[in-house]
């Protein structure tokens, strides 16, 4: 089990989270002091960018130290790509942006959450097919026991050019598993991007969400690969054209109480100061959640 629990709070409904790609590979100082500049509870942090401080002669000890120091959590472990994916395809690269996991990966994942307490692990699906695998459930129940061995919550993210392409699929892969620590993510960018129908976030089961990502941007795509244009070209919340009220407030009006992620991946973004970076997209996100708890106008 955990063996490093966070002496910070626990992450609810109120808490935010600078999710690992919204800042480009910068020093873990640094990283800590732009999630406090910008009034974040916790960060995420990939296998890759865990791996280079480590290369970089970080100790986890030191990091440890430097996360409590700043009074975050490392709440989030991005991202176990291809959860139900044939074994022939693991550690294949379905994208150039996306690799699938290996149990090498898996096992770093689950090392990073021992060592720092952290609460979930985001989990996508099959690249490139709409075939849902027939053990896809079986597949996803499996990780989330092996994940449960190391205190996570293993959270299913939907996204539209894969075999989970929307909350629908989502939550029936995450009800047929059947796991306590397995549920949902909500990502605005997928949600918005992809079908964007109310009646399936409506359809969840709101005790089954496990975080909320929020980012914004345009409504049509500004490149003709969706993995590009959303690794790229996202926008702070606020400054796009999803309504992110709305969607916030008919999550929160459910009874979802999950924290919220604030996943910004952009181009522009990565290339300015993490500070910065981090005081913009708190900002944004704390207007965007107050007018969503305002009556409608």
């Amino acid at each position: 089990m955990n063996s490093a629990p966070s002496s910070v709070a626990p992450l609810g409904a109120g808490a935010l989270i600078l999710a690992g790609g919204s800042l480009g590979p910068v020093p873990f100082e640094e990283r800590l002091g732009a999630a406090v500049a910008g009034g974040f509870d916790g960060i995420g942090l990939s296998v890759a960018e865990y791996l280079r401080l480590r290369d970089e002669g970080y100790a986890v000890s030191q990091m440890r130290e430097a996360l409590d120091r700043h009074g975050l959590r490392l709440a989030e472990l991005t991202v176990f790509t291809g959860f139900s994916a044939p074994d022939a395809l693991v550690g294949t690269a379905p994208t150039p942006h996306l690799r699938y996991t290996d149990r090498q990966t898996e096992a770093t994942f689950f090392e990073m959450a021992e060592a720092f307490g952290a609460r979930h692990l985001q989990a996508v699906g099959t690249f490139g097919t709409d075939v849902l695998e027939e053990d896809a459930a079986e597949r996803f129940a499996g990780l989330c026991d092996r994940a449960a061995e190391s205190g996570l919550l293993v959270a299913l993210e939907f996204v539209p050019t894969t075999n989970v392409p929307d909350a629908g699929v989502a939550q029936r892969v995450v009800a047929a598993a059947g796991r306590p620590n397995g549920g949902l993510c909500v990502d605005s960018w997928h949600h918005f991007r992809g079908r964007a129908d109310d009646d399936l976030l409506r359809a969840m089961d709101p005790d089954r969400v496990i975080m909320i990502q929020l980012d914004d941007g345009p409504r049509s795509p500004q490149d003709p690969d969706f993995i590009t244009d959303t690794v790229l070209n996202r926008l702070p919340p606020g400054e796009g054209d999803f309504d992110l009220t709305s969607f916030l407030r008919l999550l929160r009006g459910m009874g979802v109480q999950a924290p919220i992620s604030v996943e910004v991946l952009s181009a522009d973004l990565r290339a300015r100061a993490a500070a910065e970076v981090a005081t913009l997209l708190g900002d944004a996100t704390r207007s965007v959640i107050i007018a969503s708890t305002n009556p409608r106008t």
